[in-house]
């Protein structure tokens, strides 16, 4: 805008001022007479009215104001409520991985207790071999009685070889 423009905007909204106030006049109403708290309240409603670019109280350019800031306050609160569902949602993956990461460390520790190391297991691995040796080697006229239960006598063999080790 030029300055003659700008210059010929002051002039109406002066002209524009002059009659408003002519006309409270004539209602009886000055605004030097009006309370602070309104007069407070006539600067916040100019001051919003710029913000908003509502320059027209028209009802429709309110209604339409008032309705979009809704939406807007509506959908930010969809958003936000969505996005509490996806926080809880995670922290229940997150509570149920924890768990099953500490079911599989249990797991893990309890295998590693029972594993037997290779030495241990080549070393019991060369003792059953002689004693089946061993008893291959035998006479076979030995006749076993059928009765006789052999697993519960190797059993026994073993905790005798046990107990003389100790």
């Amino acid at each position: 805008m030029d300055d003659l423009q700008l210059y010929e905007e002051i002039t109406a909204l002066e002209k524009l001022s002059a009659e408003y106030e002519r006309q409270l006049k004539m209602c009886g109403i000055d605004l030097s007479d009006l309370p602070n708290d309104t007069l407070r309240l006539l600067d916040e409603m100019a001051e919003i009215k710029c913000e908003t670019k509502l320059h027209s109280l028209d009802m429709s350019f309110i209604d339409e104001f008032y309705f979009t800031k809704k939406k807007e306050e509506i959908e930010n609160s969809l958003t936000l409520s969505k996005m509490k569902r996806e926080i809880e949602s995670l922290k229940k993956q997150i509570k149920k991985e924890k768990d099953e990461i500490k079911i599989l460390q249990d797991f893990a520790n309890s295998v590693s207790r029972e594993v037997v190391a290779n030495e241990e297991l080549t070393t019991m691995q060369a003792i059953i071999e002689t004693k089946i040796e061993g008893l291959q080697n035998r006479p076979q006229s030995f006749q076993i009685p059928e009765d006789i239960n052999l697993d519960e006598l190797l059993m026994k063999l073993e905790a005798l070889e046990k107990s003389k080790k100790k």
